[in-house]
C-alpha cells in the first residue's frame, strides 16, 4: 500500500533534501544539527535504502537470503554497492556515487554554510 503512495527513491530524496535544509539552516546560524537529528537521519536513510533495495530486488528477481533486508539495514555501506555491482555491472557505479553524494551532502552543505 505504501509503495503505491510514495516510492522509496522519492522518500530517500525527500529525506536528503529536508536534512540538507536543516543542516544549512543550522550552519548559517552558527549551530550544528543535534546528535538526535543525526541519528534519525542515519536510521531513516538506512530504512529507506533497505526499502528501495527490497523493491528493486523483487523487480529484478534477485535471489537473496531471508536476512538480506537486515544485512542491507545494518551494513548497507558494503552490501548495497555489492548488490548494485552484482545486478547492474558497471552501470551500478554511478548509482553508488549518487548514494554516497546523498549521504554526505547534508554534512558538507552544513559545514559550508557554517563557514559563511
Amino acid at each position: 500500500m505504501l509503495g503505491r503512495i510514495m516510492s522509496p527513491l522519492f522518500g530517500l530524496l525527500l529525506l536528503v533534501v529536508l536534512y540538507t535544509v536543516n543542516s544549512v539552516a543550522s550552519g548559517y546560524y552558527g549551530e550544528i544539527p543535534s546528535a538526535e537529528a543525526n541519528v534519525m537521519y542515519a536510521v531513516g536513510f538506512s530504512l529507506l535504502l533497505t526499502w528501495w533495495v527490497h523493491v528493486d530486488r523483487k523487480k529484478r528477481r534477485y535471489p537473496a537470503p531471508f536476512e538480506f533486508g537486515a544485512f542491507v539495514f545494518f551494513a548497507w555501506i558494503v552490501v548495497v554497492p555489492f548488490y548494485l555491482i552484482h545486478t547492474r555491472r558497471w552501470k551500478g557505479l554511478p548509482l553508488i556515487g549518487a548514494l554516497f553524494v546523498a549521504l554526505l551532502l547534508p554534512s558538507v552543505a552544513g559545514r559550508v554554510a557554517y563557514g559563511l
